[in-house]
């Protein structure tokens, strides 16, 4: 961004194209008449979907020039997608199904855990020879289970028994379920 005539600061802003309204804090200027990169302070962006656009002016009658616009974004705070386990655990070869520790799976804000693709735990047959036991029930716990997104205990497999299917009611967003092993259950070596 720069300005024809330091004496009259070059200035810019995000604004939201519908309604149009400036964006707090997005204001920035500079009095240099060579291109320079200015960055505002935190923003605090619509809450609703919107259309944004980068908003020229200056003081007087001078030119401002904008040779291109970015949004960088750094977010903090986000509560991302996990999957993490009671304990290490060691299964081995050709031994009887163990029963597995629990299992604490959480979804993040814009999860995926939804009841259009359900909740799977696949085991890595590739690298280790190992399948989910013969379960068909599971203890579950956590928000997800008392808000009523999971509302079965019964659970399913896929993929010869590496895949764990876990049936969702309603989007997790955001929601935690707690998965402990039912009566046959666990994790078998073929």
């Amino acid at each position: 961004m720069k300005t024809a005539n330091a004496a009259n600061a070059a200035y810019t802003r995000l604004a939201s194209t519908s309604p149009e309204t400036a964006v707090t804090n997005s204001e920035i200027s500079t009095t240099s008449t060579a291109y320079v990169r200015v960055r505002s302070s935190a923003l605090t962006m619509p809450t609703t979907p919107s259309v944004l656009d980068l908003e020229l002016k200056n003081n007087a009658s001078d030119v401002s020039s904008c040779a291109s616009g970015w949004l960088v974004i750094t977010a903090s705070g986000l509560n991302p997608s996990t999957i993490s386990s009671a304990a290490d655990q060691a299964f081995a070869y050709g031994a009887a199904t163990t029963s597995s520790e629990t299992i604490r799976v959480t979804d993040g804000p814009g999860g995926t855990i939804t009841d259009a693709n359900e909740l799977r735990i696949t085991i890595a047959t590739a690298t280790v020879n190992m399948r989910w036991g013969a379960v068909y029930t599971a203890n579950l716990s956590g928000t997800a289970w008392d808000s009523s997104r999971v509302t079965s205990n019964t659970v399913s497999y896929e993929n010869d028994g590496a895949t764990l299917v876990i049936q969702v009611a309603n989007d997790f967003q955001p929601a935690n379920i707690s998965i402990s092993a039912g009566s046959r259950s666990g994790i078998s070596t073929p």
